[in-house]
């Protein structure tokens, strides 16, 4: 939430998207932009801030070239990982939703997918992953559907320390009731009307 809130572009889109959808059991799942919004946001700020250590196994192991012999810890840092221009992009530090939507470029969204650590990786998966996901996609449209977002206190990132998590700490929202006479997603500027410079 306060990835979108403090973006107006991503969050206007949001909310249009949520507001101009059904209301089913399963419509977060066909909200494209919203997804992409979270999935964004989880990747800068993935829960995980510590490296996902493994030993190297008997007989060792090559990485990029390097050799690892059998016993050596290894791990990767998610948040690291996940700012890398090689494969996230040279923005990758920015927070853009839309790189998850590249239809014309799928093996990109792949790769990004499978390098992606917001819920571990293997053995060491996150086994809460399905239900934290059901409330993320319950909880974000429901909110948005209902409420203006915006955030009155984002902190800088050196403001937020990085130990085992790497949440996002110190964020205050404000959420304001929609007006329900009013019409929330037909007077909002459309994609093409929208400056993507203000990301």
């Amino acid at each position: 939430m306060a990835m979108i809130g403090s973006h107006p572009n991503v969050r206007r889109r949001v909310a249009r998207e949520v507001r101009q959808a059904p209301e089913t059991l399963d419509n977060a799942v066909h909200l494209r932009y919203t997804q992409a919004s979270v999935k964004e946001a989880q990747r800068l700020h993935p829960v995980i801030g510590m490296s996902l250590s493994r030993t190297v196994p008997v007989g060792g192991v090559h990485l990029h070239g390097s050799f690892f012999p059998a016993g050596t810890t290894v791990g990767c840092n998610p948040v690291a990982l996940h700012r890398n221009p090689e494969v996230f992009g040279v923005d990758a530090h920015r927070y853009n939703p839309d790189r998850w939507l590249q239809d014309d470029d799928p093996a990109q969204v792949r790769m990004m997918e499978r390098t992606n650590l917001t819920w571990g990786g293997g053995s060491r998966s996150c086994p809460g992953r399905h239900l934290a996901e059901l409330v993320v996609n319950k909880v974000v449209p429901a909110l948005l559907r209902e409420f203006d977002l915006e955030i009155t206190t984002m902190p800088e990132e050196s403001e937020m320390p990085c130990y085992f998590m790497a949440m996002l700490t110190g964020v205050k929202a404000r959420f304001k009731p929609l007006d329900p006479g009013a019409d929330h997603g037909a007077d909002r500027p459309t994609d093409d009307q929208e400056s993507e410079g203000a990301l």
